[in-house]
């Protein structure tokens, strides 16, 4: 239901989506819903609520429709009502009247003086966004505004680069607040107070040639990539759940927080299907073969944990939180090595695809794409730093190894994403490749 978006459900009143309801009237909202609760809090809570929404009904009528006369008497006038309900309506009412007095609107606010209350006050509550998502920006709104001493509707472009240049603001923390003020100027156009000119789409545009865009995972060297001798050294040394979570990130290549949010049914599912699936950056869903030792794993988590939803997530954790010990694990035991991350674990498994994609006999271009298909990047372009310039990224291999079972589960998944993109050409070169094994 549109009143559901809306954080609160009296904002949906005739048909009218009410977004630009002042922080003065929705204060008086919430002034009646302190006086339903403690005037009848003998009642259930039906109860209050069909009385609450009596009252909300009069108040928006008397802000909002009301031309001239905005008594309770001239607000019943125009109900339909019987006699029994319109008794019960007007008892309620009249009692209000002594409480709350209704006003009319207090005039909406101008886009050069909207504030982070203002947004707040409206869109608190709205699922538009997480509690933990909204307050976060929240934070970032009130952060320029203590910086600019300007109020939110003063946003610009210009205003915006000074405050990311005038703070030294490092690349993932400037991706951050400039989604906080792309949020905010989204959040003022649907109360009719967007703010102009218009934020670009990007921070590559906003701040020009002094920015390159990129995903987060080229600004990491290949030297970032774990070596097997490495790899064993950092795993002896962590707890056993940190253990698992690294054994099956270098196994097949998740991220972090892809691990954690693994449920017990998609678990279940690839023992069976020797194919994992994991919902991504974006809610980009992808299938990824599942190795031997892989498969091992997710038996010993389900075996250890019967009955987790998310098997490796412990009951009543976060996922940031357990992101947090593990990294902070890893930093404490890695010792000298301080190049080596979790997500380095990724780039070793796509440096170990693609040398296996080469010793196959796969093209350079063709084995990037399906490296590119089980890392679930978004742009094969981002893969590229993983091969660029290296020996993983010569000829193929002449002749070549056969094709493996997990390499034609690798391929199956490179082609549905290509038919999805409507890559005709790799389609075909795919195809190629399925036939050379069927031979």
């Amino acid at each position: 239901m549109v009143s559901d978006l809306l954080g609160y459900g009296h904002l949906y009143y005739r048909g009218k989506i009410l977004w630009y309801l002042t922080p003065g009237e929705v204060r008086a909202l919430d002034e009646v819903r302190r006086w339903i609760k403690h005037e009848y809090r003998g009642y259930d809570r039906y109860e209050k609520a069909r009385r609450y929404r009596w009252v909300v009904d009069y108040l928006l009528w008397s802000w909002l429709d009301a031309e001239g006369d905005r008594s309770v008497d001239a607000y019943l006038a125009k109900k339909d009502w019987g006699k029994t309900y319109r008794a019960r309506v007007e008892a309620v009412l009249r009692k209000l009247k002594v409480e709350v007095k209704p006003s009319p609107p207090l005039g909406r606010p101008h886009p050069a003086f909207i504030r982070a209350g203002h947004l707040v006050s409206r869109f608190w509550r709205s699922p538009l966004f997480s509690a933990k998502t909204f307050f976060g920006y929240v934070e970032r709104w009130r952060d320029w505004e203590e910086y600019t001493g300007k109020p939110l509707g003063r946003l610009t472009p210009t205003s915006v680069r000074e405050f990311i240049v005038g703070k030294h603001l490092a690349r993932q923390t400037a991706r951050v607040y400039f989604s906080s003020f792309r949020a905010a100027e989204v959040l003022m156009g649907l109360m009719g107070r967007a703010p102009d000119p218009a934020l670009p789409a990007s921070l590559g545009e906003l701040l020009g040639e002094s920015w390159v865009e990129d995903d987060e995972e080229e600004v990491i060297d290949l030297s970032d990539a774990w070596q097997e001798e490495e790899y064993r050294t950092i795993r002896s040394r962590l707890s056993e759940d940190s253990r698992v979570v690294v054994d099956l990130s270098w196994e097949m290549g998740l991220r972090l927080v892809e691990v954690f949010r693994l449920r017990r049914r998609d678990v279940v599912m690839a023992l069976e299907t020797q194919r994992l699936r994991v919902r991504g950056k974006g809610g980009r869903i992808r299938y990824v073969p599942v190795t031997p030792r892989a498969a091992e794993i997710f038996r010993e988590v389900l075996s250890r944990h019967p009955g987790r939803l998310l098997p490796f997530l412990a009951e009543k954790d976060e996922t940031h939180r357990a992101q947090r010990r593990l990294q902070t694990e890893l930093s404490r035991v890695r010792g000298e090595a301080t190049h080596l991350h979790h997500h380095g674990l990724r780039h070793a498994y796509a440096q170990r695809w693609l040398k296996t994609l080469q010793d196959q006999g796969v093209g350079a271009e063709v084995r990037r794409f399906i490296v590119s298909a089980l890392l679930g990047h978004g742009r094969i372009e981002v893969t590229y730093i993983y091969a660029s310039r290296g020996p993983l990224d010569g000829p193929a291999k002449n002749p070549p190894d056969p094709l493996t079972p997990m390499t034609l589960l690798a391929i199956e998944e490179a082609l549905s994403v290509a038919e999805r993109k409507g890559k005709k050409a790799m389609v075909e070169k795919l195809l190629r490749l399925k036939k050379r094994a069927a031979l």
